[in-house]
């Protein structure tokens, strides 16, 4: 990632150009919690070049400019702009609110560096919070005038305009038998091998759970509701699978539902499988990752959509 070519980024921040347009913002500001929401699931979640962040949009009250491309929201002072500046995705957020730089800087960069487990580099430069972050992604952040915030996450990869790369299944195969192969009862491999595990077993009983038993795994059935759960003392995840249909949940009461999403979408996209946004009935981040559906939500008896603590990830197919 060039970062003079984020820095060198028109702050084009005011709507003042399109006041008599009909297409502009919304009246209200934007409360901290909700403008990082929205940036997490537009920008965020739709790493590494920003594929399927149209069809995030398309799922909230925005609407696009006709001249410029601009998304503005219709109740809300907030606009998203998807572009490509030298070769280089970017997808950026400009909001009002009545929360304090302080404060949303904060919950930006917490939010954006915890979708990783190693660190990112976080520092500032010319008024802005930048964040450089693991795989190349750039994030940025600044305060513009009157009031209005920017968030702006750079992809680092010069493909935004190329046509997604599709691996054979044969390729895909390949790959996930890789990220597996590191998986044991005591953890190794991660978040990463637990959700290739199920994406590669496509909640078939007898392959997940054999193979999950054959690496130290116990496991429990009830016969009634066909409900199979493999488990280890030192494992930080748990895996459920049923004999009704196809399907298999990997839940952890140690990693959250950020970092879990961020974790299989680097499993999809080192497969080389195609990954679209589907967000689910309960208005929780989703997505159709090859054959598969998988919704995000917290762990429970009354599951939420995020949870900085904990995640339950659900892969279903033939839906």
């Amino acid at each position: 990632m060039r970062l003079p070519a984020v820095l060198a980024l028109a702050l084009t921040l005011s709507p003042a150009g399109l006041a008599a347009q009909e297409v502009g913002p919304g009246p209200s500001s934007v409360p901290g919690t909700e403008a990082v929401q929205m940036f997490m699931r537009i920008c965020a979640a739709t790493l590494p070049v920003f594929r399927g962040a149209e069809q995030v949009i398309a799922g909230y009250p925005l609407r696009q400019h006709p001249d410029t491309g601009t998304y503005f929201h219709t109740d809300l002072d907030l606009s998203v702009k998807l572009h490509v500046l030298d070769g280089d995705a970017v997808c950026s957020l400009v909001f009002s609110s009545p929360d304090s730089e302080q404060a949303l800087v904060r919950a930006f960069v917490d939010s954006v560096t915890g979708l990783y487990s190693q660190p990112a580099q976080v520092e500032q430069a010319g008024g802005a919070t930048i964040a450089y972050l693991p795989g190349g992604a750039v994030f940025e952040f600044t305060a513009g005038d009157s009031g209005l915030y920017r968030a702006l996450m750079a992809a680092g990869e010069e493909v935004a305009d190329q046509p997604a790369p599709t691996a054979s299944p044969d390729q895909v195969q390949a790959a996930l038998v890789q990220m597996v192969m590191p998986l044991d009862a005591s953890g190794g491999g991660g978040m990463a091998a637990a959700y290739a595990t199920c994406l590669l077993g496509r909640g078939e009983v007898e392959s997940t759970a054999g193979f999950l038993g054959s690496r130290g795994f116990d496991m429990l059935e009830d016969a009634e509701s066909g409900e199979v759960v493999l488990f280890s003392g030192n494992s930080p995840y748990g895996v459920m699978l049923s004999r009704r249909q196809p399907f298999c949940m990997i839940s952890s009461e140690s990693v959250g539902t950020a970092e879990a999403a961020a974790h299989l979408l680097q499993v999809a996209g080192g497969a080389g499988l195609e990954i679209m946004p589907a967000v689910s009935a309960q208005g929780c981040t989703g997505w159709r990752i090859g054959d598969a559906r998988v919704e995000v939500g917290s762990t429970g008896q009354d599951p939420s959509c995020e949870d900085p603590g904990n995640s339950a990830l659900r892969f279903t197919w033939g839906n």
